[in-house]
């Protein structure tokens, strides 16, 4: 018993038990990130407003050529499988390789994000804001009796 208490307490023992985590952190974050990325395909596919996006931007009768939903899905199962990456990498101690990834991180979610969500919102208002002018104009122009 002294032994493996020996063998655990010394640098080797540690390395194991670091890697172990480390491979422990890697299979519990992907599934999270594929439960996560099924999550937001089906949200996706559901609401679709990403169709409706792509139906505005493409010639009538043309198919789709971007699945939008699928793509969404995958920046957001890689999203998370970076972060899972730092984690099992700092866990393991490679502060060298984690460090560039975790500075990438954090201004992904301290810069860009921000940013996207900003013009989320700018682009609902704009289109509410353009279905109320429509509207209005349709309403006009039936008023004043001009097609």
């Amino acid at each position: 018993m002294e032994q493996v208490q020996s063998f655990i307490s010394g640098p080797v023992g540690q390395l194991t038990l670091g890697l172990l985590a480390a491979i422990l952190i890697i299979i519990v974050g992907y599934i999270i990130a594929r439960m996560i990325a099924s999550i937001v395909r089906r949200i996706l596919k559901r609401v679709s407003v990403d169709n409706r996006i792509a139906d505005t931007l493409s010639a009538p009768g043309e198919e789709h050529r971007w699945p939008v939903e699928d793509i969404v899905a995958k920046i957001s199962f890689w999203t998370i499988m970076l972060f899972v990456i730092v984690a099992a990498l700092e866990r393991v101690s490679l502060t060298g390789i984690s460090e560039p990834l975790s500075a990438f991180l954090t201004s992904l979610t301290t810069v860009y994000l921000p940013r996207l969500f900003g013009a989320g919102v700018l682009l609902i208002v704009a289109w509410v804001v353009a279905t109320a002018l429509r509207f209005l104009v349709h309403k006009g122009l039936g008023m004043l009796k001009i097609d």
